[in-house]
């Protein structure tokens, strides 16, 4: 929320920060007098979708660099001259159900009213919202066949594929290499990778458990290894957003000292509402 000296004084409070994806939220406005600049006023739900992308200078040279949009979902005009302002002016607006949840350095939501202002700047008021993601918001990511890096038996069968921030995700991750493999380990993990504009990502996968250490796992040999691991309590949930998409995944790895390492992953869905 704020004031602006010198234009019209813009104020904006919501009935509720917190919605769920599907849900509505209620917004109200209040609007100083306008003055000879104001053209008119307008309340609209967005989100800041911050992601990375390249530039080319004029010698060709590529930079990668982190920038922001914000993208307006819905918009409602006001007429400042209705005399009906007094007490303000209520807006209702319906939180789109595939909309992308509030992550991190990624979405960030906020109601805002503007008024206006030709050949100067505009005055506004924000006020910060956080949108949730329902646990089916994407049924079909969490579905999907399993990847596997290897033509020989392997795979990983989680507990459950749509998770919370703060849950554990226990199962087995199970495996027959077709050759003696001598590895530096066995572990599994929950990596998250968000695809942003031109090929660029951002991922982590800093949340692992070690299944086994330093070890020869003998050819045809059937490894059937359990396993628990916990979401983040402050993970950001899986979204689709106006410019990039973030996923996780569940990774079952085989640390072969330098070569490429053979893996098996199963997307799992984090939701936060």
């Amino acid at each position: 929320m704020g004031l602006f000296g010198g234009k019209p004084d813009v104020e904006i409070q919501l009935d509720s920060d917190t919605v769920v994806a599907g849900g509505t939220v209620r917004a109200r406005a209040t609007f100083g007098a306008p003055d000879r600049k104001t053209q008119g006023a307008r309340i609209e739900l967005l989100y800041r979708n911050t992601y990375k992308h390249d530039t080319t200078d004029s010698d060709g040279d590529r930079t990668t660099s982190t920038t922001h949009s914000d993208v307006i979902v819905v918009v409602q005009q006001v007429d400042l001259s209705d005399s009906g302002l007094t007490g303000g002016v209520e807006a209702v607006f319906d939180v789109p159900r595939e909309a992308p949840g509030t992550a991190f350095k990624s979405v960030e939501w906020k109601v805002r009213a503007v008024v206006d202002r030709k050949l100067a700047r505009d005055a506004r008021a924000e006020a910060p919202l956080t949108v949730l993601v329902p646990a089916d918001q994407h049924p079909m990511w969490a579905t999907g066949p399993l990847e596997c890096s290897e033509a020989w038996p392997m795979s990983i069968e989680p507990s459950s594929r749509v998770v919370r921030p703060g849950e554990t995700i226990t199962g087995r991750f199970t495996f027959a290499p077709s050759e003696t493999i001598k590895a530096s380990g066995v572990r599994v993990q929950l990596r998250r990778h968000r695809s942003d504009p031109d090929a660029n990502s951002d991922i982590d996968d800093k949340t692992r458990v070690e299944l086994m250490g330093k070890t020869e796992l003998p050819a045809g040999q059937y490894q059937d290894l359990s396993f628990s691991i916990t979401v983040p309590p402050d993970a950001a949930p899986s979204f689709d957003a106006q410019y990039n998409t973030q996923r996780w995944y569940l990774e079952g790895v085989i640390d072969k000292s330098l070569a490429r390492d053979p893996n098996v992953k199963a997307e799992v869905f984090v939701y936060t509402g």
